[in-house]
């Protein structure tokens, strides 16, 4: 007699995954990093492909400055910008909070060119709107879906310009 086996849940698949993962790159970590670290000094066309990559990431993050501050060109504009994490500190909100907004719609993901999320100092100040319509609907939730619909739409018509 077999015994059947139960698939398992795909979120349990992916967690074990991870696992598996995990420990096979820290078993390997060393080994791979030396052999890249080799590559990148013996083969000319491999260190050019990395120095190209680095240079496309600079150029689309900018600099770090040493107070902490990012600025990207807007419009060939350079403007500060603020890292998700800096946001949601001053919205004193989590991340999740702000991921959140974004996946149910009531505000659209930063388009600010890069490779993670970044707030304007306009966009940073219609998430503090969204948030103090939050904070007063809290302690009257009365109409509160009907407001914050409407506060969402129109933080989403100015976005592009802030």
């Amino acid at each position: 007699m077999t015994r059947a086996t139960i698939p398992l849940d795909p979120i349990k698949q992916k967690a074990k995954a991870r696992i598996a993962y995990n420990k096979w790159w820290a078993a390997n970590r060393e080994k791979l990093n030396r052999e890249r670290h080799l590559r990148y000094q013996t083969d000319p066309e491999y260190r050019a492909q990395a120095v190209n990559r680095q240079a496309r990431y600079r150029k689309a993050v900018g600099p770090l400055v040493r107070d902490g501050t990012r600025h990207r060109v807007i419009k060939g504009v350079k403007t500060q910008v603020f890292s998700m994490s800096q946001t949601a500190e001053y919205l004193r909100r989590g991340l999740q909070t702000i991921r959140n907004w974004e996946k149910a719609g009531l505000i659209p993901t930063p388009t600010v060119g890069g490779v993670h999320r970044c707030y304007t100092p306009g966009q940073v100040q219609l998430l503090q709107e969204l948030v103090e319509i939050y904070d007063r609907l809290a302690r009257e939730p009365a109409a509160r879906a009907a407001e914050i619909k409407e506060k969402s739409l129109e933080i989403k018509s100015k976005w592009s310009k802030a």
